[in-house]
């Protein structure tokens, strides 16, 4: 059974050449908007480089994160459909500064017509993230706090198929940005944190997570997790 996967990278880059050729450059930073919550979806964006972040708006005005996506990959998905109430909660945001190449939803289904694999690999992306938002839900509905923040961190040791420019044992995030993954307050996120770095399971450092002990932290993980790897 695969991994849930909340952070994303490469899955359009054989296409890259394409894109570059034939889409405009633009950059956006950090905080901005490539797509906000309120707005249709009219431009999709091929990240050159730099991150985003998907997240999704409650009618409270929470934010729930989604999935972390990398170079290479595309955001939003393409969808021939419209989705009214999907497209007025997603939001997509610029994580870090980054470079993107912009492409309306038309220009790229007609790269669908010429390059029919993406769509294969459209299809493909579309079906592991609801995968992981299935995974999300069981998680949200059964698990406790301790056990989806120790199942997020098992998923970034052990997602193979993710490149990192650092160690995978460091995990760059913030609380804030890790209880909204997981479905937590700050205050629960931090404590949470506090009692893994007291049993020496994981040692905090600014905006950084090390994992320290993999063993013990998969004691706190769910089991239909651990089968994935």
């Amino acid at each position: 059974m695969p991994l849930p996967r909340y952070y994303q990278d490469k899955d359009f880059a054989e296409f890259q050449h394409v894109f570059t050729q034939r889409c405009k450059t633009v950059h956006f930073r950090k905080g901005d908007y490539l797509k906000a919550p309120n707005t249709e979806i009219t431009h999709l964006y091929y990240i050159v480089n730099g991150l985003t972040k998907a997240t999704m708006l409650h009618e409270s005005g929470g934010l729930k994160t989604t999935f972390i996506v990398g170079p290479g990959c595309i955001q939003p998905l393409f969808y021939p459909a419209k989705f009214p109430i999907w497209e007025k909660v997603l939001g997509i945001e610029a994580y870090t500064n980054l470079t993107a190449l912009e492409m309306t939803k038309d220009k790229f289904y007609q790269f669908s017509l010429e390059f029919p694999d993406l769509l294969e690999i459209m299809l493909n992306v579309t079906a592991r993230n609801a995968y992981t938002l299935a995974a999300d839900i069981l998680s949200f509905t059964y698990s406790e706090g301790i056990t989806r923040i120790c199942n997020f961190l098992y998923h970034h040791l052990y997602n193979l198929d993710v490149t990192h420019n650092h160690d995978v044992r460091l995990m760059k995030t913030t609380q804030n940005d890790l209880g909204a993954v997981v479905g937590l307050t700050r205050e629960n996120t931090n404590k949470i944190l506090r009692q893994l770095q007291k049993e020496k399971i994981i040692a905090i450092e600014w905006h950084r997570i090390k994992i320290i002990d993999e063993k013990r932290l998969l004691d706190y993980c769910s089991q239909d997790r651990i089968i994935g790897e």
